[in-house]
């Protein structure tokens, strides 16, 4: 039972039984998924080994069935069932070494309802990422950079092998502890093993449920409908949110030309004046030549730890009262255990919509004010006022800010904190 290229099947020499040659050239050992014996594929097949007791973990995957993986005609030839205990917990999944024979091995994993392929590669990575006493003594999370995109360290894990089925390019072991240490970034896991002298690097990825299971025929109901929540889930809204933020940016970068615009377009209706507070009351003519844009009454005061009330009345262009009312304006400061603090404003603004043009009339009275009782400070003694016409709505513009910049921070923001909720999944902790 030499083996060929043209060898398709072997009958079992301990158990009799047909048994499928699967995998390439490089395949060294075959399990009877009969029996359980190992077979050497290298020497006739002859039994090497068998191992008793072994039950066949819950896959859908089958020796012998074969799928397209990412365009790559694949065959999965082989079956691991794996074993982690930690804390008092414990994790299971199952390893299917593929093969395919223009792209060699891979490996397609069943855990949780969730599928991944994995396949070996040669990086060049930093040495101590290799290592668990440089994840163990690092204060910050571990990573580092590598085929352009950044690793974030996830997990130390150590595992062991309790089933075996299949075709093989090793010789598998039964409960032989494996220790590996994996890294996330976008969308991808990098899972480093060091023995001895030799590094192995796996790069994993999360296939479609629906594409697996078209791709080898499965049942609909072959895999669980509500797989556990995995590390490589597929972060939220990739497309949408990368039109979102454009979208966003762009209103909120018109939003801010239009504001630039309709300040341009503001005009000075009564340049700044300043009066004595023991000369009011006192009149201001007020220009309009653009009724129906927002005109803004700027008003001040030298308070220093007092208050000064200013009546404002302003009449129409015919003589007609458009509002009467009272303004206050206060500033205190002090200091209080070695700090400074201060509180209030010397101005005060009032806004209105003229509806006709023509001369407005405004009035400043004197209401009174005094000093904070306790406090070092003056009464005012001067007022100053200015007016402007075609102001823009400050406020609706800055709503509309608030609503485009949102808007365009909402996606990134959800993927940050996505990745940040993943790398909690992990074993590494801030405190």
């Amino acid at each position: 039972m030499s083996r060929s290229g043209d060898l398709r099947e072997i009958r079992c020499p301990s158990c009799g039984a047909g048994v499928d040659v699967l995998g390439g050239g490089r395949v060294v050992v075959q399990i009877c998924p009969y029996c359980a014996t190992e077979l050497d594929a290298t020497a006739n097949f002859a039994a090497l080994r068998r191992f008793d007791g072994l039950r066949r973990p819950d896959t859908p995957f089958r020796l012998g069935m074969e799928g397209t993986i990412q365009g790559i005609r694949q065959q999965v030839i082989g079956t691991l069932g794996q074993l982690e205990r930690h804390g008092g917990r414990s994790w299971t999944w199952v390893d299917h070494l593929l093969y395919s024979e223009t792209h060699g091995y891979s490996w397609l994993t069943v855990e949780g309802g969730n599928v991944l392929w994995s396949r070996r590669v040669r990086w060049t990575l930093p040495m101590q990422m290799f290592t668990t006493t440089h994840v163990e003594g690092a204060e910050n999370r571990p990573g580092f950079n590598a085929e352009g995109r950044h690793w974030a360290y996830f997990e130390t894990s150590t595992y062991a092998t309790t089933y075996i089925e299949g075709a093989f390019t090793w010789h598998p072991k039964l409960n032989d502890a494996v220790t590996e240490i994996s890294y996330l970034s976008e969308n991808e896991m990098l899972t480093v093993e060091a023995t001895g002298r030799e590094r192995e690097q796996v790069l994993s990825v999360m296939l479609p449920r629906a594409e697996v299971i078209a791709a080898f025929g499965l049942s609909e109901d072959a895999l669980p409908p509500f797989p556990q929540r995995h590390a490589l889930a597929p972060l939220p809204g990739k497309g949408n949110d990368a039109f979102m933020a454009k979208t966003g940016l762009g209103f909120l970068l018109a939003t801010l030309v239009l504001s630039l615009v309709l300040t341009a377009m503001a005009s000075t209706a009564l340049p700044y004046r300043s009066a004595a507070m023991a000369d009011l009351p006192k009149v201001f003519d007020i220009p309009v030549s653009t009724p129906g844009r927002l005109m803004r009454i700027s008003l001040s005061a030298d308070v220093d730890n007092a208050w000064a009330g200013i009546g404002v009345e302003l009449d129409d262009p015919e003589g007609e009262p458009v509002f009467e009312m009272e303004r206050e304006v206060g500033y205190y400061h002090g200091s209080e255990g070695g700090e400074s603090w201060s509180e209030g404003s010397r101005n005060a603004t009032l806004t209105l919509r003229p509806d006709m043009a023509g001369t407005y009339r405004l009035t400043l009275t004197s209401e009174g004010g005094e000093v904070e009782p306790g406090y070092y400070g003056s009464v005012a003694s001067t007022i100053g006022v200015s007016v402007s016409q075609g102001q823009p709505n400050w406020l609706w513009l800055l709503g509309a800010a608030l609503i485009f910049g949102g808007a365009a921070a909402f996606g990134p923001a959800r993927r940050y904190l996505a990745r940040k909720m993943r790398l909690r999944l992990g074993d590494w902790s801030e405190d």
